[in-house]
C-alpha cells in the first residue's frame, strides 16, 4: 500500500508531532496545574480567614455577653452563698443553677458553666447534676480567678473538649468594689456538624472538625471521613506539626473512595488537640486541565490526520522518481542501457534523475568500450579501480597464442573494402569467441593478426586446444566460402613483462618480451592451417595431442636456432 519511505516519513511525522503534543501537554498541563495549586493555596487562605472571621464574631460575642452576665448582682449574690458555712453545696449549686438559667435566657451560648473563687464548679446548665469538680486546671477559668478579663484580639480562641468542643470565653465575677474575685462564669459555643456545614457553604470547601484522633464533625461522605481518618492517623506528623507550631500546613494529598482530593490542615485554637481540614477533590479544582487535555488531545489528532495525509501527498512525490530510479538501476544491471528517465522536479532528486540519464549514457558507452579490451584487461581494471594505474610491469608465466590470415593482402585487393571487414569480422568473432572459451583473453586485433593470452594453471593445454578448434571451424567456415582463408598460429609459452604500456591519457594493458617475439615469429613462419609450438609450451601438454618435430629454425633477433614442433589437427 505505502512504500517503506513513505511509512518511514508517517512515522516520523507521527513521532514528532506525538513527541510535540506530549511536551506542549505536559508544559501547559505542569503550568496549569501549577497555578491552580496555587489558586487552591490562596482559596483555602481564604477560607481560613473566614472561620477565624466567624470564631471572632463568636469570641466577642461570648465576651459581651459573660461580661454583662457576670457584672449582675443576683449572681454575685448566689455564688456568695457558698462562702456560709451554713449552706450545702448542692443548695448552693441549685440557687446558683436557676439564677444562671433565668440571665442566660438572652444569651446565645452552648455552655455556662459557674464556678466559685476557688474553681469549684456550682452550676454546669450543660449537666444539671454535675456539680463539686475543681476546674482550676483549666487555663481560661485559671486566668479568670486572677482577675483577668479576655484578651480583644487573641491570637487564639480558647477550646474546652468535653464529649464535645466548645469555644469558650471566661470572665471573673467580681465584688462590687471590683477588688476581689467571687467567682468565674464561663459561656462557650459548640464547635460541631453545624459550623462545619456552614463553613462550606460559605467557602465551596469540604470541612472536618477533629480533636486530637477523633473526627468531630464532617461534611465529607462517610466513606469518604473513614479513609481521611485512616490516612490521618497513618501520618501522626501531620497533627503534631498543627499541634507543635500552631501553623497551617501546606497542601497535601489523601486518596478517597470518589477522588483524590487537596487538602489544609490548621488549629482551632489553644486549650485542646483540636485541628479542622479543609478537602477540595482534584477533579473539580483540575477541570479546567481536563479541558485544557482534551482540547490539545483533539486538536493533536486532528493535526496528525492531516500530517498522514500531508505526509502521504509529499511521499509519494518524492518516491514517485525515487521508483522511476530504482527501476532504471534494475534495467541497468539487466544490460539495459538504452533508458532516460523523466525529469519531473527542480529539487535535488530532479538533479538526481539528471545525473542518471548522465550515468546511463556514460555506461553505455563504456560497455561498448569493454567490447574493445581484452579479459585481462577488464581483470586489471577490477582490481585497480580505486587506484591510478601503474606503469610497472610484472613478470609472469604466459602462453601467447598469435593467428594471422595468411595471403591477406592479395585476397583484400581483390573484394572491396565493406567485403573485406565483412570476413574479417567472421573469421576473427570465431577466433575471439574460442580463446573466451578456452578462458584465455583476445590481447589486440592488429589488422588480420589477432594476439591472446593465457594464464594460470593449464595454460598451455587450453591454448593449444584453442589454436586446434580455430583450425577446424575456420576450414567449416571455408566450406561455405567462395574464396577459402588459411589461418597461422605460432604458440610459446615463457616468462614476459604484463603491465601498462602507453602514456597516462592512452594506455595498453598489454604483455612484451622475448617470448611475445618468438610467438609472433612462430606465426609468421606458420602455413595456413597450421599450428606451430616451442619446446617450453610442448612439455606441458598432454600425450593425447599429436605433436611432429620440426627441424630447428633461426629466427631473426634470436641468436640460436628453436626447435619447432607442430601440432596436428
Amino acid at each position: 500500500m505505502f512504500s517503506k519511505i513513505q511509512v518511514k516519513l508517517i512515522l516520523l511525522i507521527l513521532l514528532v508531532i506525538g513527541v510535540l503534543l506530549a511536551g506542549v501537554l505536559l508544559i501547559i498541563t505542569r503550568t496549569v496545574e501549577s497555578e491552580i495549586i496555587g489558586k487552591v493555596r490562596s482559596d483555602f487562605k481564604k477560607s481560613q480567614a473566614t472561620f477565624e472571621v466567624i470564631q471572632k464574631q463568636n469570641y466577642d460575642r461570648l465576651v459581651e455577653s459573660s461580661l454583662i452576665l457576670s457584672d449582675q448582682p443576683v449572681l454575685k449574690e448566689t455564688i456568695s452563698l457558698v462562702n456560709d458555712p451554713k449552706n450545702r453545696l448542692a443548695d448552693v449549686s441549685n440557687t446558683v443553677a436557676v439564677t444562671v438559667s433565668d440571665l442566660s435566657n438572652s444569651v446565645k451560648a452552648d455552655l455556662v458553666m459557674v464556678t466559685d473563687k476557688n474553681g469549684l464548679l456550682l452550676s454546669s446548665l450543660m449537666d444539671p447534676g454535675r456539680y463539686g469538680d475543681t476546674l482550676s486546671h483549666l487555663p481560661f477559668i485559671a486566668k479568670s480567678l486572677t482577675g483577668s478579663d479576655p484578651e480583644l484580639n487573641p491570637d487564639f480562641i480558647d477550646l474546652w473538649f468535653s464529649e464535645k468542643l466548645y469555644q469558650v470565653v471566661s470572665v471573673p465575677a467580681l465584688t462590687d468594689n471590683y477588688q476581689s474575685v467571687v467567682g468565674t462564669l464561663t459561656l462557650g459555643t459548640i464547635i460541631g456538624q453545624r459550623e462545619a456545614d456552614t463553613l462550606k457553604y460559605i467557602t465551596g470547601f469540604d470541612v472536618s472538625f477533629l480533636n486530637d484522633t477523633v473526627l468531630i464533625a464532617s461534611t465529607l461522605r462517610k466513606g469518604d471521613q473513614f479513609l481521611m481518618m485512616d490516612q490521618i492517623l497513618k501520618n501522626r506528623d501531620w497533627m503534631r506539626s498543627v499541634d507543635s507550631t500552631m501553623e497551617s500546613i501546606s497542601v497535601f494529598d489523601l486518596s478517597l473512595t470518589s477522588d483524590k482530593f487537596f487538602n489544609v490542615a490548621a488549629p482551632i485554637g489553644k486549650g485542646a488537640h483540636a485541628f479542622y481540614v479543609l478537602s477540595s477533590p482534584h477533579q473539580t479544582q483540575l477541570a479546567v486541565i481536563r479541558n485544557i487535555e482534551r482540547f490539545i488531545l483533539v486538536t493533536g489528532g486532528i493535526s496528525l490526520l492531516l500530517a498522514v495525509l500531508v505526509t502521504i501527498f509529499l511521499g509519494t512525490s518524492i518516491t514517485r522518481p525515487i521508483k522511476a530510479l530504482s527501476a532504471g538501476v534494475d534495467r541497468i544491471k539487466t544490460g539495459n542501457y538504452d533508458i532516460s528517465i523523466p525529469v519531473s522536479t527542480r529539487d535535488e532528486l530532479g538533479v538526481l534523475t539528471t545525473a542518471f540519464n548522465e550515468m546511463a549514457v556514460g555506461l553505455k558507452e563504456r560497455f561498448h568500450l569493454l567490447r574493445y579490451v581484452g579479459s585481462h584487461t577488464k581483470e586489471m581494471i577490477g582490481q585497480t579501480s580505486t587506484t591510478e594505474a601503474d606503469f610497472v610491469g610484472q613478470r609472469v608465466e604466459v602462453t601467447v597464442l598469435f593467428s594471422d590470415i595468411r595471403g591477406f593482402t592479395a585476397y583484400s585487393e581483390k573484394i572491396t573494402p565493406e567485403e573485406v571487414i565483412g570476413m574479417l569480422n567472421q573469421y576473427l568473432s570465431v577466433q575471439a569467441e574460442l580463446v573466451e572459451k578456452y578462458k584465455g583473453s583476445v590481447d589486440k586485433f592488429v589488422g588480420d593478426e589477432m594476439v591472446a593470452i593465457f594464464l594460470n594453471d593449464g595454460q598451455e593445454n587450453r591454448a593449444v586446444s584453442c589454436a586446434a578448434e580455430i583450425v577446424r571451424k575456420t576450414r567449416e567456415l571455408n566450406q561455405n566460402n567462395e574464396k577459402p582463408i588459411g589461418i597461422g598460429i605460432g604458440i610459446n609459452t615463457g616468462q614476459v613483462v604484463l603491465g601498462n604500456m602507453g602514456s597516462s591519457n592512452r594506455l595498453d594493458y598489454t604483455v612484451i618480451g622475448a617470448n611475445v617475439n618468438l610467438g609472433a615469429r612462430l606465426c609468421s613462419a606458420a602455413k595456413p592451417g597450421q599450428i606451430l609450438i616451442t619446446d617450453s609450451t610442448k612439455k606441458h601438454l598432454p600425450e593425447t595431442f599429436r605433436i611432429n618435430s620440426l627441424e630447428p629454425v633461426q629466427f631473426k633477433g634470436f641468436s640460436e636456432a628453436i626447435q619447432v614442433y607442430e601440432v596436428l589437427t
